[in-house]
């Protein structure tokens, strides 16, 4: 089909202010062509995608503002290093494969299909929502460029109902890492991801809001991996003690190049799942003043030993007693040696007693067998091993 642009800024149903004289059609590719284009009315392209990219012959820019209430459907969804395809609207829908670089600011907004980070200047897949936003498909971080993340967080509440992972791009100074997700704002936000979180390269999940008296909520519907890079690759990093963060994890925590979960915030942190040790990663660290990380599944060390791990890393690990008196709360609920032995705990950790019916703790026997000894719920008696 068409390559289509404005000649002006306006309408998108204005057929006279399109090349050609006709308003784009299914299969047209639309370039903003550096105008500022409203789409007052439903958009279906089919096929077609939509660009601030510069076509050939064209004019880098531009974007497309939607008013509320309007439906876009094309198969690629683009923006460019300068600005973001579709700006604004609230209750709008976007159907399309990909959303890279795409919808900046939308209120109440729906996306089905995927959100990748941009490829330069520091462009997300989408920034900074407000009120309700559903993304039907995965979010994930850019593999170039800088602070490329897939979605930044502003308030309100969002769903995930797809996995989210970061990508592989590096960081320079003073810049963010190319993020699946990133929270930086000094608002208030619910994260609600019904799938798993992957930091692939870099982290997967970070937040980090330095603003005092709000609160962050993040719950994974699934398992949180760190990444197989050794750089800020964690599943889900909590950076900040100022706000209060609440993550809950209903599947397992795991390490790798970092921690599965890094948690240093004020808040809880609970892994319904188990938390295992990786390369070079805790499957869930406790590094704060204030805040407590709960496992109820089972603290698993990982393959340190001859032919296995190079170093050792336990499943999870809580800080001890800061100068000021005041420590972390971290419980688990049982505990596994790794396959050569590796501790499941580190640092300062206690056994949460609320089920000692279902608290065990293995143990590895003489490097000739590695056999398992288990101190189990038949032996808790008075809380102790017999």
């Amino acid at each position: 089909m068409a390559d289509k642009w404005p000649l002006a800024n306006g309408n998108w149903s204005n057929a006279a202010n399109w090349n050609g004289g006709t308003k784009p059609v299914a299969g047209d590719d639309v370039y903003a062509d550096g105008k500022t284009v409203t789409i007052d009315e439903d958009v279906n392209l089919g096929s077609g995608n939509i660009y601030t990219t510069q076509r050939s012959g064209g004019t880098l820019g531009g974007t497309f503002n939607l008013n509320n209430n309007r439906t876009v459907t094309a198969t690629l969804i683009s923006g460019s290093s300068s600005s973001y395809a579709l700006t604004g609207g609230t209750g709008c829908t976007v159907n399309c494969t990909t959303l890279t670089n795409g919808w900046i600011s939308p209120v109440s907004g729906t996306v089905n299909g995927n959100v990748i980070g941009g490829s330069s200047g520091s462009r997300y897949g989408i920034s900074t929502p407000s009120g309700t936003t559903t993304i039907n498909g995965n979010v994930t971080g850019s593999n170039a460029g800088t602070e490329n993340v897939g979605m930044t967080l502003n308030s309100g509440t969002v769903t995930i109902n797809g996995n989210v992972v970061g990508g592989n791009g590096s960081n320079t100074s003073g810049q963010y890492q190319n993020y699946g997700i990133l929270h930086t704002t000094n608002s208030s936000v619910t994260l609600i991801i019904n799938g798993n979180v992957t930091s692939n390269g870099v982290g997967g999940v970070r937040l980090a809001s330095a603003q005092s008296g709000i609160t962050v909520s993040c719950t994974v519907n699934g398992n949180v991996t760190a990444g197989s890079l050794a750089s800020d690759n964690h599943g889900i990093t909590v950076i900040s003690a100022t706000p209060t963060t609440n993550v809950t994890v209903t599947g397992n925590a795991t390490g790798n190049q970092g921690d599965g979960i890094q948690f240093r915030g004020l808040g809880t942190c609970i892994i319904q799942g188990n938390a295992t040790g990786g390369a070079n990663g805790y499957g869930a660290s406790n590094n704060t003043v204030g805040g407590t990380l709960r496992v109820y599944g089972c603290a698993i060390g990982n393959n340190f030993g001859l032919g296995g791990d190079s170093a050792g890393w336990p499943g999870v690990f809580g800080t001890g007693t800061s100068a000021g008196g005041v420590d972390t709360t971290t419980t688990v609920r049982a505990m596994k040696s790794g396959a050569k032995g590796q501790a499941a705990i580190a640092g300062r950790v206690f056994l949460d007693t609320t089920d000692l019916a279902n608290s065990f703790a293995k143990f590895r026997t003489a490097p000739s067998s590695f056999t398992e000894y288990t101190f189990g719920p038949a032996e808790n008696i008075g809380g102790q091993p017999a």
